[in-house]
């Protein structure tokens, strides 16, 4: 899905969205993560004067192997995004306004990936075999 400037430029109301996010699996099985379902977002967004401003309540469902005991579970994770991405290039900035749009498949994954725990264990007191 791609954000667009403009829209936001011309509505004096934050632009509001849904989505359905298709991540790409390869990128996560290494963390023997599965997804089950395509990733959720609701969210809004809008200009002011140097940033485009990104908020949206995100969740993706995964099917994933514990760490301790390798058994198979389902997760539902849920994350907020909360972004400014600067309207001009600078050296600090993580996403780029590119021809007036923003990957927001990009900052979906990347803020996945940023909450999810070091460790994913079937449940808080997985040690193992013993559940």
């Amino acid at each position: 899905m791609i954000l667009e400037v403009g829209k936001a430029l011309q509505s004096r109301n934050p632009v509001t969205f849904k989505a359905m996010i298709t991540l790409d699996q390869n990128l996560l099985s290494e963390r023997r993560i599965t997804i089950v379902n395509y990733g959720e977002a609701n969210g809004s967004y809008t200009v002011d004067d140097k940033c485009l401003i990104v908020n949206a309540k995100c969740s993706l469902k995964t099917k994933n192997v514990c760490d301790v005991c390798n058994k198979e579970f389902e997760s539902v994770f849920k994350f907020d995004i909360n972004e400014q991405i600067p309207l001009q290039v600078t050296e600090e900035s993580s996403y780029e306004v590119v021809n007036g749009v923003v990957d927001f498949d990009r900052i979906f994954l990347d803020e996945f990936l940023l909450n999810l725990p070091s460790r994913l264990l079937c449940n808080e007191n997985c040690e193992l075999g013993d559940e």
